[in-house]
């Protein structure tokens, strides 16, 4: 009896571990022009993008202490199944024609980040990381982003958010 519940074991634990097997879809690849760490959970992001018509900056805030532990956890599950997607709390500030100020702004928004085709998903637009365009929602190319360096993007964004206040 037990000789039959060996293969029977050992066939139940392949079946288990298949099913968690990564997907076969490739993830685009690096280099990027828009660089940003899905694990890290206490960076901020500054995007800024520009249009002949338009110009924006996306701040993506730093993730809270629950999703820091939970970074954890996406470490070990990783082995498993790559992280596909991540969330982010977002502010869109549209900017004055000389990017020197903001001339309004939207909190309280979510940014996807998909990590499988190296997306970033706001509210009113994409921006492709690999090439970093601006694209509308449907896909129109509408302008070039920009990954703003760490340092830099606190005090710029600290100008913004006393130019809106």
């Amino acid at each position: 009896m037990t000789n039959r519940i060996t293969p029977l074991a050992v066939a139940a634990l392949l079946l288990v571990l298949a099913g968690c097997a990564k997907p076969t879809t490739p993830q685009v690849q690096g280099p990027l022009a828009i660089d940003i760490p899905e694990y890290c959970t206490v960076c901020i992001e500054v995007l800024r993008c520009e249009s002949p018509s338009r110009q924006v900056a996306y701040l993506l805030h730093e993730q809270g202490a629950w999703a820091q532990i939970a970074t954890i956890w996406n470490y070990f599950a990783e082995f498993f199944r790559p992280k596909t997607e991540d969330f982010r709390k977002l502010t869109i500030y549209d900017l004055a024609p000389d990017a020197s100020r903001a001339v309004a702004s939207r909190a309280s928004l979510e940014a996807r980040l998909d990590v499988w085709n190296r997306r970033v998903e706001l509210p009113d637009a994409i921006v492709d990381q690999k090439t970093g365009a601006w694209l509308t929602s449907d896909g129109v190319n509408q302008g070039q982003c920009t990954h703003l360096p760490r340092g830099p993007d606190r005090q710029f964004i600290a100008t913004l958010q006393e130019t809106t206040s």
